[in-house]
Protein backbone atom coordinates (compact mmCIF):
# COMPACT_ATOMS: atom_id res chain seq x y z
CA UNK A 1 0.00 0.00 0.00
CA UNK A 2 2.73 2.34 0.79
CA UNK A 3 4.24 1.32 -2.58
CA UNK A 4 1.51 2.64 -4.28
CA UNK A 5 1.05 5.58 -2.59
CA UNK A 6 4.56 6.39 -3.51
CA UNK A 7 4.24 5.81 -7.07
CA UNK A 8 1.08 7.84 -7.29
CA UNK A 9 2.91 10.84 -5.58
CA UNK A 10 5.86 10.44 -8.04
CA UNK A 11 3.59 10.26 -11.16
CA UNK A 12 1.42 13.31 -9.96
CA UNK A 13 5.16 15.06 -9.51
CA UNK A 14 6.41 13.93 -13.24
CA UNK A 15 2.82 14.92 -14.86
CA UNK A 16 3.22 18.30 -12.64
CA UNK A 17 6.86 18.38 -14.32
CA UNK A 18 5.82 17.63 -17.99
CA UNK A 19 2.90 20.34 -17.56
CA UNK A 20 5.29 22.86 -16.45
CA UNK A 21 8.22 22.00 -18.87
CA UNK A 22 5.43 22.24 -21.76
CA UNK A 23 4.71 25.48 -20.74
CA UNK A 24 7.69 27.06 -20.45
CA UNK A 25 8.21 25.60 -24.24
CA UNK A 26 5.49 27.37 -25.28
CA UNK A 27 6.54 30.69 -23.58
CA UNK A 28 9.87 30.27 -25.31
CA UNK A 29 8.55 29.43 -28.47
CA UNK A 30 5.85 32.38 -28.83
CA UNK A 31 8.80 34.78 -26.89
CA UNK A 32 11.14 33.48 -30.09
CA UNK A 33 8.46 34.43 -32.98
CA UNK A 34 6.97 37.57 -30.88
CA UNK A 35 7.03 40.73 -34.07
CA UNK A 36 6.46 44.16 -33.44
CA UNK A 37 5.68 45.75 -37.40
CA UNK A 38 6.05 49.24 -37.96
CA UNK A 39 3.60 49.95 -40.80
CA UNK A 40 3.39 53.21 -39.38
CA UNK A 41 6.69 54.06 -40.12
CA UNK A 42 6.16 54.15 -43.96
CA UNK A 43 4.72 56.70 -45.55
CA UNK A 44 4.03 56.62 -49.81
CA UNK A 45 1.88 59.41 -51.85
CA UNK A 46 3.58 59.40 -54.81
CA UNK A 47 3.25 59.97 -58.49
CA UNK A 48 4.92 57.46 -60.33
CA UNK A 49 6.84 58.53 -63.83
CA UNK A 50 6.61 56.67 -67.06
CA UNK A 51 9.63 54.77 -67.30
CA UNK A 52 9.42 52.75 -63.76
CA UNK A 53 7.78 49.47 -64.18
CA UNK A 54 7.49 48.63 -60.63
CA UNK A 55 7.11 50.19 -57.08
CA UNK A 56 9.03 48.79 -53.85
CA UNK A 57 7.78 49.68 -50.14
CA UNK A 58 9.46 48.57 -47.05
CA UNK A 59 7.57 47.61 -43.61
CA UNK A 60 10.07 47.40 -40.44
CA UNK A 61 9.15 45.32 -37.83
CA UNK A 62 10.98 44.01 -34.53
CA UNK A 63 11.21 40.43 -34.22
CA UNK A 64 12.85 38.22 -31.12
CA UNK A 65 13.88 35.94 -33.42
CA UNK A 66 17.40 36.57 -34.87
CA UNK A 67 18.14 35.81 -38.84
CA UNK A 68 15.84 35.54 -41.75
CA UNK A 69 11.88 35.23 -41.98
CA UNK A 70 9.94 33.79 -44.53
CA UNK A 71 7.44 35.90 -45.60
CA UNK A 72 4.59 36.46 -47.91
CA UNK A 73 1.53 38.43 -48.25
CA UNK A 74 -2.32 36.80 -47.76
CA UNK A 75 -4.28 40.14 -48.10
CA UNK A 76 -4.46 43.34 -49.47
CA UNK A 77 -7.59 45.61 -49.21
CA UNK A 78 -7.07 48.24 -50.98
CA UNK A 79 -8.59 50.20 -54.71
CA UNK A 80 -7.47 49.21 -58.31
CA UNK A 81 -4.75 46.80 -56.51
CA UNK A 82 -4.75 43.00 -56.55
CA UNK A 83 -2.69 40.59 -54.51
CA UNK A 84 -0.56 39.15 -57.27
CA UNK A 85 0.46 42.16 -58.35
CA UNK A 86 2.20 42.09 -55.33
CA UNK A 87 5.52 40.14 -54.38
CA UNK A 88 6.25 39.98 -50.81
CA UNK A 89 10.61 40.06 -50.36
CA UNK A 90 12.46 40.17 -47.61
CA UNK A 91 14.30 43.33 -48.21
CA UNK A 92 16.44 43.40 -44.56
CA UNK A 93 20.15 44.31 -44.65
CA UNK A 94 22.61 41.58 -44.12
CA UNK A 95 24.90 43.81 -42.09
CA UNK A 96 22.03 44.80 -39.67
CA UNK A 97 21.40 40.89 -38.34
CA UNK A 98 23.42 41.04 -35.73
CA UNK A 99 22.27 44.07 -34.02
CA UNK A 100 20.45 43.65 -30.91
CA UNK A 101 18.65 45.90 -29.02
CA UNK A 102 16.74 44.20 -25.50
CA UNK A 103 16.26 41.09 -27.02
CA UNK A 104 15.19 41.95 -30.80
CA UNK A 105 16.33 42.13 -33.88
CA UNK A 106 15.64 44.52 -36.89
CA UNK A 107 13.25 43.24 -40.19
CA UNK A 108 12.53 44.92 -43.44
CA UNK A 109 8.61 43.01 -44.87
CA UNK A 110 9.05 44.40 -48.15
CA UNK A 111 6.43 44.79 -51.18
CA UNK A 112 7.39 45.20 -55.05
CA UNK A 113 4.30 46.14 -56.53
CA UNK A 114 3.98 45.69 -60.90
CA UNK A 115 0.60 46.62 -61.66
CA UNK A 116 -0.57 44.93 -64.83
CA UNK A 117 -1.97 48.86 -65.84
CA UNK A 118 -0.59 51.92 -64.92
CA UNK A 119 -3.56 53.11 -63.05
CA UNK A 120 -4.01 55.26 -59.56
CA UNK A 121 -4.37 52.62 -56.88
CA UNK A 122 -4.30 52.75 -53.22
CA UNK A 123 -3.84 50.42 -50.22
CA UNK A 124 -5.66 50.90 -47.22
CA UNK A 125 -4.31 47.04 -45.25
CA UNK A 126 -2.41 44.32 -45.86
CA UNK A 127 -2.53 40.75 -44.29
CA UNK A 128 1.24 39.18 -43.73
CA UNK A 129 2.63 35.56 -42.93
CA UNK A 130 6.27 36.00 -41.53
CA UNK A 131 7.10 32.32 -39.89
CA UNK A 132 4.20 30.98 -40.04
CA UNK A 133 2.10 33.69 -37.95
CA UNK A 134 -0.65 36.11 -39.39
CA UNK A 135 -1.04 40.01 -38.90
CA UNK A 136 -3.49 42.38 -40.27
CA UNK A 137 -1.30 45.20 -41.13
CA UNK A 138 -3.89 48.49 -41.09
CA UNK A 139 -2.07 51.64 -42.54
CA UNK A 140 -2.95 55.09 -40.37
CA UNK A 141 -3.04 57.08 -44.01
CA UNK A 142 -4.04 55.09 -47.16
CA UNK A 143 -1.12 54.04 -49.80
CA UNK A 144 -1.61 56.11 -52.72
CA UNK A 145 0.08 55.87 -56.33
CA UNK A 146 -0.63 57.43 -59.56
CA UNK A 147 1.28 57.36 -62.99
CA UNK A 148 1.82 59.81 -65.00
CA UNK A 149 2.17 59.57 -68.91
CA UNK A 150 5.82 59.82 -70.26
CA UNK A 151 6.45 63.78 -70.28
CA UNK A 152 7.42 65.21 -73.83
CA UNK A 153 9.51 68.02 -72.44
CA UNK A 154 11.94 66.99 -70.58
CA UNK A 155 14.25 64.03 -70.09
CA UNK A 156 15.58 64.07 -66.64
CA UNK A 157 17.74 62.16 -64.63
CA UNK A 158 18.33 61.37 -60.78
CA UNK A 159 22.17 61.36 -59.98
CA UNK A 160 21.04 60.81 -56.19
CA UNK A 161 17.75 60.32 -55.28
CA UNK A 162 17.94 58.11 -52.14
CA UNK A 163 17.41 60.03 -48.39
CA UNK A 164 18.96 57.62 -45.98
CA UNK A 165 18.65 58.24 -41.82
CA UNK A 166 19.46 61.94 -41.37
CA UNK A 167 17.22 65.10 -40.92
CA UNK A 168 18.98 66.65 -44.08
CA UNK A 169 20.10 65.35 -47.41
CA UNK A 170 21.79 66.97 -50.97
CA UNK A 171 20.19 65.49 -54.12
CA UNK A 172 20.95 66.14 -57.53
CA UNK A 173 18.55 65.88 -60.35
CA UNK A 174 19.61 66.83 -64.55
CA UNK A 175 17.36 67.84 -66.70
CA UNK A 176 17.54 68.17 -70.29
CA UNK A 177 14.91 70.22 -72.56
CA UNK A 178 13.34 68.43 -75.59
CA UNK A 179 11.29 71.70 -76.40
CA UNK A 180 11.85 75.59 -74.98
CA UNK A 181 10.65 76.05 -71.81
CA UNK A 182 10.43 78.75 -68.98
CA UNK A 183 10.11 80.03 -65.43
CA UNK A 184 11.49 76.58 -64.14
CA UNK A 185 10.71 76.17 -60.08
CA UNK A 186 10.91 73.00 -58.01
CA UNK A 187 9.49 71.42 -55.17
CA UNK A 188 9.08 68.59 -53.22
CA UNK A 189 6.46 66.86 -51.62
CA UNK A 190 5.40 66.59 -47.95
CA UNK A 191 6.99 65.58 -45.17
CA UNK A 192 10.33 67.19 -47.05
CA UNK A 193 11.04 70.77 -47.57
CA UNK A 194 13.67 72.02 -49.88
CA UNK A 195 16.64 74.30 -47.55
CA UNK A 196 18.37 75.31 -50.91
CA UNK A 197 19.01 75.04 -54.60
CA UNK A 198 22.17 75.33 -56.65
CA UNK A 199 21.73 75.46 -61.05
CA UNK A 200 24.37 74.56 -63.35
CA UNK A 201 24.16 74.57 -67.02
CA UNK A 202 25.81 72.49 -69.45
CA UNK A 203 28.38 75.60 -70.12
CA UNK A 204 29.37 75.04 -66.22
CA UNK A 205 27.55 78.19 -65.34
CA UNK A 206 26.19 78.77 -61.89
CA UNK A 207 23.33 80.19 -61.60
CA UNK A 208 21.33 81.30 -58.55
CA UNK A 209 17.99 80.83 -60.75
CA UNK A 210 17.67 79.02 -63.77
CA UNK A 211 17.16 80.96 -66.94
CA UNK A 212 14.55 79.68 -69.89
CA UNK A 213 15.64 76.71 -71.44
CA UNK A 214 16.03 76.09 -75.32
CA UNK A 215 15.39 72.93 -76.98
CA UNK A 216 18.97 70.90 -76.21
CA UNK A 217 19.87 72.79 -73.22
CA UNK A 218 20.49 70.94 -70.43
CA UNK A 219 20.50 72.22 -66.37
CA UNK A 220 21.99 70.20 -63.34
CA UNK A 221 20.09 71.13 -60.14
CA UNK A 222 21.82 70.42 -56.89
CA UNK A 223 18.67 70.46 -54.02
CA UNK A 224 19.13 69.94 -50.03
CA UNK A 225 16.04 68.34 -48.85
CA UNK A 226 15.19 68.62 -45.08
CA UNK A 227 12.80 66.34 -42.76
CA UNK A 228 11.56 67.13 -39.31
CA UNK A 229 13.64 65.09 -36.55
CA UNK A 230 10.84 63.34 -35.82
CA UNK A 231 10.41 61.86 -39.27
CA UNK A 232 14.41 60.59 -39.29
CA UNK A 233 13.70 57.41 -39.32
CA UNK A 234 10.46 56.51 -41.36
CA UNK A 235 10.25 54.86 -45.41
CA UNK A 236 9.34 57.18 -47.91
CA UNK A 237 8.11 57.29 -51.30
CA UNK A 238 7.40 60.87 -52.94
CA UNK A 239 8.49 63.42 -55.20
CA UNK A 240 11.05 65.92 -56.16
CA UNK A 241 8.73 68.19 -58.85
CA UNK A 242 9.84 70.50 -61.62
CA UNK A 243 7.15 72.95 -62.30
CA UNK A 244 7.66 74.66 -65.90
CA UNK A 245 6.02 76.69 -68.33
CA UNK A 246 6.25 75.63 -71.87
CA UNK A 247 6.47 78.21 -74.87
CA UNK A 248 2.92 78.33 -75.54
CA UNK A 249 2.37 78.93 -71.83
CA UNK A 250 0.67 76.01 -70.58
CA UNK A 251 1.61 75.04 -66.39
CA UNK A 252 3.05 71.69 -66.46
CA UNK A 253 5.16 69.28 -63.79
CA UNK A 254 8.35 66.99 -64.33
CA UNK A 255 8.40 64.29 -61.79
CA UNK A 256 11.47 62.43 -59.76
CA UNK A 257 11.01 59.50 -57.80
CA UNK A 258 12.25 60.32 -54.33
CA UNK A 259 12.90 57.23 -51.97
CA UNK A 260 13.70 57.14 -48.26
CA UNK A 261 15.27 54.70 -46.47
CA UNK A 262 14.66 54.72 -42.29
CA UNK A 263 18.16 52.98 -41.86
CA UNK A 264 21.75 54.10 -42.93
CA UNK A 265 24.06 52.93 -40.76
CA UNK A 266 24.00 50.42 -37.53
CA UNK A 267 23.54 53.14 -35.19
CA UNK A 268 20.35 53.97 -37.00
CA UNK A 269 18.68 50.24 -36.30
CA UNK A 270 19.08 50.65 -32.89
CA UNK A 271 16.97 53.83 -33.62
CA UNK A 272 14.27 52.33 -35.49
CA UNK A 273 13.93 49.39 -33.03
CA UNK A 274 13.16 51.80 -30.21
CA UNK A 275 10.37 53.35 -32.29
CA UNK A 276 9.11 49.83 -32.87
CA UNK A 277 8.83 48.51 -29.20
CA UNK A 278 8.48 51.83 -27.48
Amino acid sequence: MRKTKFLLVLLTVLSVCSLCSCANHSKETKIKKEMIFGQDLLDANVVVPSEYPEVKLSIPFACTEKGKQKMSLKKVEGDNILIDEIKAEDFSNDEFRDINYHGYYLNIFGMTITPRVKKSFTIHSITVEVSGQEKKLDFAKDLSFDFIEENKDLDGSAISDVVLADSQYDLSYKLKAKTDIKKISYSVTDPYSIEDVRFMTDKNEVESEPKNMKKGDSLIADITVSLPEDKKHIWCRNNVVVNYVTKDNKQKKYYFLLMKQGVGEEEDVEEVLKLLIK
